[in-house]
């Protein structure tokens, strides 16, 4: 049975009680928890020469974001503000989320931070991190000798 309804249109008779259950499923949702919403997907990929993290977060001013390194710990940390205008009609529907976030990684020790870059583009955060020069793997040249040596024969002559 569908009944009439004040607003605009048709409506279900159990609707406002399907609005109370999306918000609840909303509000206790496990990835809501404390914060109010997360960065949606983050790589950490480490190379021979830095470690790169890349963080999409879609819709942030980038003076909104802090990064810091403590104790070989990134620390990534921001608020995503909401942006309302005075005088908009009643929302029907809110699925943006908006608030403080941070993520945290443990970086390897050989990492340089001191040298860190930041950029921010199209919504996605890249952190480069670059690596000590006495971490990066180097190449050992094998000398030869003109007689091999004997195992176990004296140095003296």
């Amino acid at each position: 049975m569908l009944t009439r309804t004040g607003r605009n249109g048709w409506a279900a008779p159990l609707d406002a009680l399907l609005d109370v259950h999306r918000e609840l499923d909303r509000v206790f949702d496990p990835e809501n928890m404390g914060t109010g919403w997360r960065p949606l997907a983050t790589d950490v990929v480490e190379s021979t020469d830095d470690v790169r993290v890349t963080m999409e977060i879609p819709g942030i001013d980038p003076k909104d974001i802090d990064l810091t390194i403590d104790n070989n710990v990134l620390r990534i940390s921001g608020e995503k503000r909401a942006i309302r205008t005075e005088g908009e009609g009643a929302y029907r529907l809110t699925e943006r989320r908006y608030g403080r976030f941070e993520r945290a990684f443990v970086l390897p020790r050989d990492v340089r931070s001191d040298a860190v870059d930041a950029s921010y583009e199209n919504g996605v955060l890249t952190v480069l991190l670059p690596k000590r020069e006495e971490a990066k793997p180097r190449k050992v040249e094998v000398r030869g000798t003109s007689a091999p040596r004997e195992v176990g024969a004296s140095s003296q002559s």
